[in-house]
């Protein structure tokens, strides 16, 4: 028997068996690098909103939106028939000017399951907006 020509075979399998893993991260960095630094800055007070949503603190989550939409009970109400829920960002477009505001548009990504086990998945993207001028220049989750 040759066992030259097995043995390319056997050191390449043995190479594979101890090849590094790839590291899995539970909240991914955010991948869009050419993305403008202001419009990451929106996006990542989007993953945090999202953050606290998926852990339950609809108060701190409520609290990174901007006014209007729906009463914070009515807000959490409404999450609350949710047993699972997790959102994906895409990359964020903008800032772009609208009057007195910045504004900036992130494509999401939300799936999970209802109280009781049904799954659902959506897409559709978000606004968020800060003042221009003022002391208060933060991001906020538009409210509509």
């Amino acid at each position: 028997m040759r066992l030259w020509i097995f043995l390319p075979l056997l050191l390449a399998a043995c190479g594979k068996a101890h090849a590094p893993k790839p590291q899995r991260h539970d909240k991914p960095t955010y991948a869009y690098p050419q993305v403008n630094p202001e419009a990451r800055k929106a996006a990542e007070v989007l993953r945090r909103y999202y953050d606290r949503i998926e852990a339950g603190d609809y108060d701190a989550a409520y609290a990174l939106r901007t006014a209007g939409g729906a009463d914070k009970p009515r807000f959490v109400a409404n999450f609350r028939a949710y047993e699972s829920y997790h959102a994906e960002l895409g990359a964020a477009g903008g800032p772009a000017t609208q009057g007195d505001f910045d504004y900036v548009e992130v494509p999401v990504m939300t799936t999970g399951r209802f109280v009781g086990g049904k799954p659902f998945g959506t897409s559709g993207r978000v606004m968020l907006r800060r003042a221009r001028t003022g002391t208060d220049r933060r991001w906020y989750v538009l409210a509509l």
